[in-house]
């Protein structure tokens, strides 16, 4: 927990090839870590956590404590290593930084997951204080770079990860919509053993095969999201939702809906209707949203949320439980039980829910401030 920036040897001789692997938001430790300890004889791995949680833009530590010294720190440990090949590899915040490293170090593997490409705090997903403008747009690093080996994935369910690839004008990379997920699509990927065959691949031979390694896993791909009409009317649909864009979002949610059965344009529909509050129509939609991306567990909370306003409890404790049989460690879905639960009287449960939240994220202070606004203690 409180290493954030770690050089581990492969314990084999005469190893050339390093992962250098970037921890999401929010991480306990190293992200990732199981799954690239699983090759510790024939791999070096370089670890490296934010424990600011701003997208690596203040450094990881006192001693690193900017990109440009992060940058030289990766570089340093690369040369210490005598490696010829190297992979990045990252999540989210983490993919993010997979990507702004390879721009610069040109890796022989990229792996980017759901990565942000624009750090705008009004999209979800980002830093909650602004960055330092030159980190701000990976733009900026990635228009010009011509990556021969880097597979980005990302939710085909989710329109921020869509608008985040698509923003980029990619010149060689191999991008993998995955049909039915959102921003939480790496844990799909690690339960179908695809990410533990990228790396088995890397580690063993070198090559970089993630066409092969996704067939006969049950991992399918919704490649709507490359057609051009589509794309633009789900660009307008997250500027006019998320960043005040001048753009009728049920409009273009409307649209889009003639073209494609989008999950997350009957998700983004329900959550305009609520601002609206017209509740009704939007629990029609965002329970229809679920059932095309029944995975989903950013869509699975929306429709909680909003039976939550609309003033079902009894709906939304069922949409939050639903949430955690899709992922049991989901800090936003026990967070908002245990408030729910404490509501219909449920004490003890809603107890449990805030102390769990507390386990799973120690840095958020969410769960212990509705705690001590409801006066549970949460220490066993």
């Amino acid at each position: 927990m409180n290493e954030t920036f770690s050089i581990r040897r492969a314990t084999g001789e005469n190893v050339t090839r390093a992962a250098v692997v970037f921890s999401s938001v929010n991480a306990n430790g190293f992200s990732f870590f199981k799954l690239f300890e699983q090759f510790s004889e024939n791999l070096h791995r370089i670890y490296i956590r934010d424990p600011f949680d701003q997208w690596y833009d203040q450094g990881v530590s006192e001693e690193i404590t900017s990109w440009d010294a992060l940058l030289r720190a990766i570089t340093t440990a690369l040369e210490e290593l005598n490696v010829k090949q190297v992979m990045t590899f990252g999540s989210s915040m983490g993919g993010y930084a997979s990507l702004r490293v390879a721009s610069h170090i040109n890796p022989h593997i990229c792996i980017a997951i759901s990565p942000q490409t624009l750090l705008d705090n009004r999209l979800p997903h980002t830093p909650k204080t602004p960055v330092a403008e030159a980190n701000r747009d990976l733009a900026l690093y990635l228009n010009g770079w011509r990556p021969n080996n880097a597979a980005i994935f990302f939710g085909a369910a989710d329109f921020v990860d869509i608008y985040n690839v698509f923003r980029i004008n990619w010149q060689g990379a191999d991008l993998f919509p995955i049909k039915g997920q959102d921003h939480l699509v790496a844990q799909h990927l690690l339960s179908k053993r695809v990410l533990l065959a990228i790396v088995n691949d890397f580690v063993l031979k070198g090559t970089y095969t993630p066409n092969l390694r996704i067939q006969g896993r049950g991992i399918r791909l919704d490649r709507a999201c490359f057609d051009e009409v589509q794309r633009l009317l789900i660009t307008r649909i997250v500027e006019g939702f998320y960043r005040g864009g001048d753009w009728n979002v049920l409009k273009y949610t409307r649209a889009l809906k003639a073209l494609h059965k989008w999950a997350d344009g009957l998700h983004l529909e329900a959550k305009q209707l609520a601002r609206a509050r017209q509740f009704d129509e939007a629990m029609l939609a965002a329970e229809s949203a679920f059932k095309l991306a029944p995975s989903s567990v950013t869509i699975s909370d929306s429709w909680a949320a909003i039976c939550r306003q609309a003033g079902d409890t009894e709906a939304a404790i069922l949409g939050y439980r639903r949430s955690l049989g899709l992922r049991s460690k989901h800090y936003q879905a026990l967070c908002c039980l245990g408030e729910l639960l404490f509501d219909i009287g449920e004490t003890q449960e809603a107890t449990e829910m805030l102390r769990q939240a507390a386990e799973v994220r120690p840095r958020r202070e969410k769960a212990q401030s509705i705690a001590a606004r409801l006066g549970l203690k949460l220490d066993k």
